[in-house]
């Protein structure tokens, strides 16, 4: 009986540092796109069983009167208190 073909591939050359290189690139970039997924389903299910409060009041007077007021679609502009 014929003894089997065997095969040894020894890592030599740049060509390993390569794939190491672009094996960790890749492997990374998976991570971050896990991340931003779960992220996304837990800010949604988040969203759908606790009920989300609204943003303060703005504050009365003072430099960002005019600001705020744009956000709320206050056509009042710039005014003195």
């Amino acid at each position: 009986m014929a003894e089997p073909l065997r095969i040894r591939l020894r890592p030599r050359g740049g060509g390993r540092l390569f794939t190491a290189a672009f094996l960790s690139v890749w492997l990374c970039g998976w991570a971050v796109g896990e991340v931003f997924a779960l992220t996304l389903l837990v800010r949604g299910a988040r969203a759908l069983l606790v009920a989300v409060q609204e943003a303060p009041a703005p504050p009365q007077g003072g430099p960002w009167r005019w600001a705020f007021s744009c956000w709320s679609g206050s056509a009042s502009g710039p005014s003195a208190v």
